[in-house]
């Protein structure tokens, strides 16, 4: 059998050229099917949402929201109550400063978080505003059109208080050490 195949040298051209096609055809075929599968998603844009004022044990602010393509920017702004705005001060320049954490949840009207973030200390910008501390944080939150368009409310915690707390101990903990 190989040797009418050697003698007919017209027969490996025409199988060397049909699998030369396939491959071509078969590498466009995967290159438009990937293509067309990590396209990102394309939302439309929702409209900006500014939220009522939150008001907590230590933190008083607002937030801003607008959802671009599956993604949602936040603007939260907090200031500390008064009766904690001095003892802020001394935390941002603590020790305790990268264990500051807050969390941000955007819920729907019944309650349930639809969407969360938790923003690090480094994520914070810290300045002083009427003799109040002011907190910023400009940040993103995955979040899914049609959840964005069920959130009605948003919920700020965090762990301030307690670092405010455990701030006298430490300093007490740190005279007596010298």
């Amino acid at each position: 059998m190989i040797q009418k195949l050697i003698r007919r040298p017209w027969i490996f051209g025409i199988v060397a050229m049909t699998i030369s096609i396939a491959l071509i055809v078969s590498t466009a075929f995967l290159t438009l099917y990937i293509s067309h599968r990590s396209k990102a998603k394309s939302y439309p844009n929702s409209p900006t949402k500014a939220f009522p004022e939150f008001t907590g044990n230590v933190l008083h602010g607002s937030l801003k929201t607008e959802q671009v393509d599956g993604i949602v920017h936040f603007q939260l702004e907090a200031t500390t109550t008064k009766d904690f705005s001095e003892d802020f001060r001394h935390l941002l320049n603590s020790k305790l400063r990268p264990f500051l954490k807050m969390h941000l949840a955007l819920q729907d009207a019944a309650g349930f978080t639809v969407c969360e973030q938790e923003i690090s200390h480094d994520q914070m910008i810290a300045t002083e505003s009427n003799g109040a501390s002011l907190i910023q944080v400009n940040s993103t939150i995955p979040c899914e059109p049609d959840e964005y368009a069920r959130i009605e409310k948003w919920v700020i915690t965090s762990n301030i208080r307690t670092a405010l707390e455990t701030l006298p101990k430490l300093t007490s903990d740190s005279d007596k050490s010298n």
